[in-house]
């Protein structure tokens, strides 16, 4: 992979991770649960961290970090119902580890590769995570089923 391209994938990914930070920290402030707060701060935590890790690379390579976050938060702030938040949340993480199971073949630089594939082992670690919390809670769907009400989590 080119110099070029790697900077987008990496500015890509930087305003991926920057909206799913958000997203995290939105949905955390919102829980009534103790255990989805925790989750979601971990997973924002997560998030943030990367957004660093990226930044990092990035500015090594010669590049200029995006500023911007990614159109994936505006559409997650739409969504009324937090465990359809939920859903994408964990959609967008599984976008996360395949974008990087499809790039990682192609990138050269040994500490990038390195801090790319730990990305994307604590993003299957959180997408196993939502997905528990998704089988806990259930979606909007699920609840309305059971007693007619679609209720945020």
């Amino acid at each position: 992979m080119g110099r070029d391209d790697l900077l987008r994938l990496l500015n890509l990914l930087l305003e991926c991770e920057r909206a799913g930070a958000k997203v995290a920290i939105l949905c955390s402030g919102e829980a009534q649960d103790t255990v989805l707060d925790s989750v979601l701060f971990e997973v924002g935590r997560d998030e943030g961290r990367f957004c660093g890790m990226l930044t990092r690379h990035i500015e090594r390579l010669g590049g200029t970090a995006s500023r911007e976050t990614g159109a994936f938060y505006q559409r997650l702030r739409a969504i009324p119902d937090q465990s359809e938040r939920l859903v994408l949340l964990k959609r967008g993480q599984e976008w996360v580890v395949r974008t990087l199971n499809e790039a990682l073949s192609s990138i050269r630089d040994a500490s990038l590769a390195d801090d790319l594939r730990e990305m994307r082992d604590v993003h299957a670690r959180n997408i196993g995570l939502c997905g528990a919390l998704i089988a806990r809670f259930g979606t909007a769907q699920d609840r309305g089923n059971r007693c007619g009400v679609g209720r945020p989590i």
